[in-house]
Parts: structure tokens; C-alpha cells; sequence
């Protein structure tokens, strides 16, 4: 066998190894996607149960956030007003974490919508 044939030999499974090396990056970076959204999606659940927990475990809270519910906002004492406003802004900014997750593909359109879901209920 020559040289030139050998190199040849050598050049296509060359162009073989570099298609199979292709091919497992892309069904890893998939797989490593699909870790990345699913591992978002969970933080931003376990936020949500966090507050929700502290919410419905605190008869304080609860009462507050009955206040803000019926719209008696106005009629709560000052500190009360401000931690009712605390708790609000808790809430949006998951909310705009999951905005923000959604934008930049990391958090795929179903998650999306159980999050718009969350918020509404």
C-alpha cells in the first residue's frame, strides 16, 4: 500500500471522527439545555413554595395579605403597609426572574405559562 493511499485512509476517518466528535456535542449541549431549564424552573418553583410557606404558616402574613386582596390597604397601620409591600415585591421580582429566564431561552415556553398561571391565581 503507498503512502499517498494510506493518507487517504487516514484523512477520511479523520472527517469520521470529527462528524461522530459533532454529533455528541450537539446531544450534550441538548442534554446540558435541558438540565439548565429544568434546574431554573425548579429554583423558581422552590421560591415560590418558600413564600407561599412563610405566607400561609404566618397568621400575620395571612391577615395582611387578606387586607391587600379586599382592597384595605389604606386601612393598615404604616409597618404593617411595609412589609405588605415587601411581600409584593417578593413576589414580582420571581416573577420578573422568570420574565427574564423566559427572554433569554432558558426557561421554556410551558414553564412560562405555569409561571403566568402562578401569578394570576
Amino acid at each position: 500500500m503507498k503512502l499517498k493511499n494510506v493518507a487517504l485512509i487516514a484523512e477520511i476517518i479523520s472527517g469520521v471522527a470529527v462528524v461522530v466528535t459533532l454529533v455528541f456535542l450537539v446531544l450534550s449541549i441538548r442534554e446540558n439545555t435541558n438540565v439548565v431549564r429544568a434546574t431554573a424552573y425548579a429554583g423558581l418553583v422552590d421560591s415560590a413554595n418558600n413564600f407561599n410557606t412563610r405566607v400561609y404558616s404566618d397568621p400575620e402574613l395571612i391577615r395582611l395579605f387578606q387586607a391587600y386582596l379586599s382592597g384595605r390597604v389604606s386601612e393598615l397601620p404604616e409597618a404593617d403597609a411595609i412589609r405588605l409591600g415587601y411581600m409584593i415585591n417578593i413576589n414580582f421580582r420571581e416573577q420578573e426572574k422568570a420574565y427574564f429566564l423566559n427572554q433569554y431561552g432558558i426557561l421554556g415556553e410551558v414553564e412560562w405559562e405555569r409561571s403566568l398561571r402562578r401569578l394570576s391565581a
